[in-house]
């Protein structure tokens, strides 16, 4: 029998937004010396799929309802989840990263374990995003990795249980009471017209349909990452804040030399809110949002980083973090799934509407996290499928020792070689911080 899964309100909203050319998925790729054994890991997703119902669901949606069903443990077909391929892939040319899932007759989830060009393997472990957010990605990606190293043999205490929290985010809202309701509410109504706004693009060719999702994956060493921390600290801002302001430095120098007009560029920066909304160690989406604007004049001033560091923190004021995923969660309440759909996809594939100009993120992976000793892991980075608009972001991945930046962008609305003069720029602006 199907077990009924609560969706929240981010998650019926990444549902409505999926469709051809907008796969709203992650990526969690993790690059390794030796091949996973292909026996361990694929007892280990078994494993791990019997034990989180959200990964063998299926979405049902009708005229006025969208719900979601996990399937009984026994139907799950690890054929349809994990791809074994002994050919060495790109994952933007081989079309991994732009494939949507259809939700009503496939798991959310899948695998990729292939030769790597350049050497060594990778695993590509992918999820639909109205499974959960990006920390709760990370999550699942630790709990696989743990019952593999138990099954290769490691001592690995047991994975912590993922709990639903069973609550949407309006009756989060309440319970935390009616200050911070009228708060998040107030906010939306002074910030209404934000959807229609026109940002920046880093693109070359804004009306382009984007016909593959790249990535431009670069490495920085520990000594720089350290220096960037010393850096930052003693300019009273977080790395953060330093990684945020030489990106726009970069973004804006980019502009110039690719011949564009000067425009405010916005940044949207994820946040996790479950510390705020009162959420424990869950799945689903507890995601808000940072939207920070940043004119021309004020990316060449001096004071841009105490100016980004300034914005940060009080975006993240929970009032202003709530107040797109309110104004998210009340159409969901008050539209049926078709009209919700049509209204993303109108947004969306509006010319006009550039509404932000990139994606920032920067993961932390917990300091638990630790990778089958037997596969020799060099790096782990994360991506997310791209809307329309902006068609960019940019996360910064750290784990002890290592730290990977990942640019990724739909071409041909910004090509390869555009993207890496953008991250050039970028690195000469840390350089310089």
């Amino acid at each position: 029998m199907n077990r009924h899964l609560d969706l929240n309100w981010m998650d019926r909203a990444l549902i409505a937004q999926t469709y051809e050319g907008r796969p709203m998925t992650t990526h969690h790729v993790v690059d390794v010396e030796a091949p996973f054994d292909r026996a361990l890991l694929s007892e280990a997703l078994s494993l791990l799929i019997g034990s989180v119902p959200a990964l063998r669901s299926f979405v049902r949606e009708s005229p006025l309802r969208v719900a979601r069903f996990a399937a009984p443990s026994s139907s799950t077909s690890l054929q349809r989840i994990i791809t074994w391929s002994d050919v060495a892939l790109d994952l933007g040319d081989s079309g991994w990263l732009q494939r949507a899932f259809d939700l009503s007759s496939e798991e959310p989830l899948r695998v990729l374990h292939s030769p790597r060009r350049g050497g060594g393997y990778q695993l590509v472990f992918t999820l639909h995003h109205s499974v959960t957010d990006g920390v709760g990605a990370v999550a699942l990606l630790d709990a696989l990795l743990a019952r593999y190293r138990v099954l290769d043999g490691e001592l690995v205490s047991a994975p912590a249980h993922f709990a639903p929290s069973r609550a949407s985010l309006l009756r989060l809202l309440v319970r935390r009471g009616a200050r911070l309701t009228a708060a998040v509410l107030a906010a939306n109504l002074r910030t209404a017209g934000r959807f229609g706004d026109r940002r920046a693009a880093l693109l070359e060719r804004v009306d382009a349909r984007a016909e593959a999702m790249h990535c431009l994956v670069l490495d920085l060493d520990a000594a720089e990452w350290s220096r960037l921390h010393e850096r930052a600290a003693s300019v009273g801002i977080s790395r953060n804040d330093l990684l945020l302001g030489t990106f726009l430095r970069a973004a804006a120098s980019w502009r110039r030399d690719e011949g564009m007009p000067e425009e405010t560029f916005r940044a949207l920066v994820p946040v996790d809110l479950r510390s705020e909304l009162g959420v424990g160690r869950s799945l689903q989406n507890h995601l808000g949002v940072i939207e920070a604007d940043f004119t021309p004049t004020e990316v060449d001033d001096a004071s841009l980083l105490a100016r980004v560091s300034e914005r940060l923190r009080a975006g993240r004021a929970p009032e202003r973090a709530l107040a797109t995923p309110v104004a998210i969660a009340l159409l969901g309440a008050l539209l049926p799934p078709f009209a919700l759909r049509w209204l993303f996809r109108w947004l969306d594939q509006r010319p006009s509407s550039f509404m932000y100009s990139f994606l920032f993120s920067q993961i932390r992976l917990p300091e638990g996290l630790r990778f089958p000793a037997s596969v020799r892991a060099r790096r782990v980075y994360c991506l997310s499928g791209l809307p329309r608009q902006p068609g960019i972001g940019l996360t910064v991945t750290a784990t002890p020792g290592a730290v990977t930046a990942t640019l990724a962008y739909g071409v041909p609305r910004l090509s390869d070689e555009g993207a890496k003069r953008l991250m050039e720029r970028w690195i000469l602006a840390l350089g310089e911080a």
